[in-house]
């Protein structure tokens, strides 16, 4: 069975949070050391970004996400949730695009723990 978690309210309404089963297949942290992907909800580490490689961190519009191209890998586990860009320094990536439960929290906790390593 599937419920629906209110998360917070928003200028816009209230944001209602459906769980994903992509989002209990992988997932995405904040640790000190960087950003971490994840599998089997956080139970292995598969791939770690430091903090070195991350140029920024932000908030994007579903319309600036959907311009095809071979340098942006999509990593969102949800469906109708706000996406996190993570833009890379010197990768044959760019970018990486992710939709974590708290899009905020997550920027909030990565820059947190960025400015204290």
């Amino acid at each position: 069975m599937v419920s629906a978690k209110f998360t917070h309210h928003h200028p816009k309404g209230v944001f209602v949070k459906v769980p994903s089963p992509l989002s209990f297949l992988y997932g995405y942290r904040v640790t000190a050391k960087g950003i971490e992907f994840t599998i089997f909800n956080d139970l292995f580490t598969i791939k770690k970004i430091p903090f070195e490689s991350v140029d920024s961190i932000k908030i994007v519009k579903l319309g600036e996400t959907l311009k095809p191209d071979l340098t942006t890998l999509r990593l969102g586990n949800k469906v109708f949730s706000e996406i996190v860009e993570v833009r890379l320094k010197r990768s044959k990536l760019s970018r990486i695009l992710i939709t974590p439960d708290d899009p905020q929290l997550f920027i909030t906790e990565w820059e947190r723990f960025r400015r204290s390593s």
